[in-house]
């Protein structure tokens, strides 16, 4: 018996070739698949097609308060997730780790899900070798299982012209969605625009007029929803607001607010000469992070060790964003010493209230 893994429509190519030469040699196939139409369309032409969440949909396993292993495995996940950068994110004393989790989380989710999944359907039958059709996250995970088990793999459509392909064809797919818990989105769309913002208030430092004085008893915001409803009612006030914000949405909520200073007019000429040592100094790390043998060794889901699915994602958020968080904790710092009486306004996402202090932001801010 056969299991072909393909990630989804876009590698539809190499899938069937793969159930053509199948067919061919009259062996049965069982499909699995992370893209549920794909799925549905395969179940309609009489070809048995699993999605990956096939091995949880036992009712057996669901509970009123939700499914117990489903839980489990996004425990583990979230788990690994707190420990992948280990000591590599510690710079100056300041732990960037809980920062960078947010966008590494779903390269996590994805991992464990997708080996998981391989697991559960290795598991319904004896399947004597594997047929890897095309690139993407769930083809790697079965290529890892594969070896973990010492099962045979045959790859079609895989080379590097083809993956290239299929990945350019889910970029534009991922448009509709905005990129959501896509690496893309993690690793170049977010980074991407905060190195934007920060390349603009260097060059406004150069060539525009100077920015407005810091007035010691500010208003430092965090730019969301939130926060820009507080200010929008703060009528009759004309306290100098610093937006610390750097999301995209979070810039255009604050558009029309009078006396605005962003975080980025606290940039100094030095600060390109500080980022590039900073650069070299997470490179450094990423290089030494994903060569870490005995790092990798404590990431495991059923007895497969699944780093080599998070290793890149994990090492390129420590070369992508440490630079940029560290520059962040400098504006923040000077931002508070030149508003020494400065209050900050930020929300929290569990009770939707604010937080105002006195006290100025450190510089961990």
């Amino acid at each position: 018996m056969l299991l072909v893994v393909v990630e989804d429509r876009h590698a539809e190519s190499a899938l069937r070739q793969a159930l053509d030469s199948a067919r061919q040699r009259g062996a049965d196939v069982v499909v699995l698949t992370a893209d549920a139409l794909l799925a549905m369309r395969l179940e309609r032409e009489g070809i048995v097609a699993r999605r990956t969440i096939h091995g949880m949909e036992d009712p057996a396993t669901h509970r009123p308060d939700g499914n117990p292993l489903l839980d489990s495995r996004d425990e583990l996940a979230l788990d690994g997730a707190s420990a992948a950068f280990g000591e590599y994110a510690t710079f100056d004393g300041t732990d960037f780790g809980p920062y960078l989790q947010y966008t590494l989380i779903p390269s996590f989710v994805r991992a464990i899900r997708n080996v998981t999944a391989v697991q559960d359907q290795l598991a319904t039958g004896a399947f004597d070798r594997i047929v890897l059709a095309g690139g993407g996250a769930l083809v790697r995970a079965a290529r890892l299982v594969a070896s973990h088990r010492s099962i045979a793999t045959e790859t079609i459509g895989g080379d590097f012209l083809s993956r290239a392909l299929q990945a350019f064809s889910r970029l534009k797919a991922g448009r509709a969605t905005r990129w959501v818990d896509t690496e893309f989105r993690a690793l170049v769309l977010e980074p991407g625009f905060m190195a934007t913002l920060f390349m603009k208030g260097f060059w406004r430092r150069i060539t525009g007029p100077p920015p407005p004085a810091p007035h010691p008893e500010a208003l430092i915001v965090v730019g969301d929803r939130f926060t820009a409803d507080v200010v929008e009612r703060l009528t009759g006030a004309s306290r100098q607001i610093v937006l610390a914000g750097a999301t995209q949405p979070g810039r255009a909520l604050f558009a029309n607010a009078s006396a605005l200073v962003p975080l980025e007019a606290f940039g100094r000429w030095s600060d390109p000469l500080q980022s590039a040592a900073t650069l070299l100094d997470a490179a450094a790390r990423s290089v030494s992070l994903a060569s870490d043998a005995a790092h990798a060794r404590q990431f495991v889901v059923d007895g497969v060790r699944y780093w080599p699915l998070v290793r890149r994602a994990t090492a390129l958020h420590i070369l992508i964003w440490i630079q940029k968080l560290r520059h962040v904790q400098t504006l923040a710092a000077r931002a508070a010493h030149a508003s020494p009486r400065a209050q900050l306004l930020t929300s929290t996402t569990s009770r939707r209230t604010t937080a105002c202090s006195s006290t100025p932001p450190g510089a961990s801010a």
